[in-house]
This record gives C-alpha cells, sequence and structure tokens, in this order.
C-alpha cells in the first residue's frame, strides 16, 4: 500500500482573513489595566488591525482599541513584531467602519457622539447671580453660630 503525504508550510503572518486597508492613523489603545496610550493603527481589515505602540504587550494580551467616529472595539495581541502589534478583534467589525473609520474627526465617547467645538466660536461669559446682602449675612452669621456651637460641644465632652 503505497500513500502520499504533503506538508503545507504557511507564513502566520500571511494568514489574514479579509483585506486590508493601510490607514497610519492615530488612536487610543486601552489593556488589561493600563491608562489609555496613543498608538498609530498602521491597517486595518475587518478581523483585526496593526498597531505601532512603544507598549511591551505580550501575545494573548485583550485590549479596546478606538477607531474615530465608530467607538472603541475588543481585541487581543495574536502577532508581536518590535513596536507592531497583530490584533485580532473579538467579533468582526463591519467593512463600513474598515473604509470609514479615521475618516472623520469625530471621537465617540461612552456617552454618546461628541465632536470639539470650533476654535474660533466665541462663547457667552456665564452669568453668576450674587445672592442679596441680607442673605448673604444671614449665611455668614448663621454658619460661624452653627461652628462654634460644634466647638463648644466638642470642648465640653474633653
Amino acid at each position: 500500500m503505497n500513500m502520499s503525504a504533503s506538508i503545507r508550510i504557511t507564513d502566520t503572518a500571511e494568514r489574514r482573513q479579509g483585506s486590508r486597508l493601510t490607514v497610519e492613523s492615530g488612536s487610543t489603545l486601552r489593556a488589561d489595566s493600563h491608562y489609555a496610550v496613543d498608538v498609530v493603527v498602521s491597517d486595518l481589515s475587518e478581523t483585526g488591525c496593526a498597531i505601532e505602540t512603544p507598549l511591551d504587550l505580550a501575545i494573548g494580551t485583550e485590549i479596546s482599541i478606538g477607531l474615530v467616529g465608530f467607538g472603541t472595539f475588543e481585541a487581543k495581541v495574536v502577532r508581536k513584531n518590535g513596536d507592531i502589534l497583530g490584533c485580532e478583534f473579538f467579533q468582526p467589525i463591519d467593512s463600513h467602519v474598515v473604509t470609514n473609520a479615521f475618516a472623520s474627526t469625530t471621537v465617540i465617547y461612552p456617552g454618546g457622539v461628541a465632536t470639539p467645538p470650533a476654535a474660533d466660536k466665541d462663547f457667552p461669559e456665564p452669568v453668576i447671580e450674587k445672592w442679596p446682602v441680607g442673605y448673604r449675612v444671614l449665611f455668614m452669621v448663621g454658619s460661624s453660630a452653627l461652628l462654634w456651637g460644634l466647638i463648644g460641644m466638642a470642648w465640653s465632652r474633653l
């Protein structure tokens, strides 16, 4: 009986699903209990992204990465080559997100969408209304009497 076998060797760095879009855009990364770190997203696909960061993250580390205009996405580090991390999203993202992420300056905050105000826009001065003089004097005298009463009570217990 004659049996033949073949071995196919593939480069793990090239076993990516989906086409990658080069973006080279700034983003924010959070890993485990780390604070937010500014990073550069080199490329992006529906299943993952490549990130340039000086952070020394191990393969398997869970991260969240912000995609401008679409919010944050959970991923894990699957490859590492110097300062370049290959990350795989836990849930594939929509192709619309891939093509439009980083296309605008809209940032998604946990509470909803917010765009930064225009730098040249004039904002009115806030109106601060003072209490009438009688109320202010009554507040100061009442506060002083209350504090002296508390001091007297504390002193009498010594």
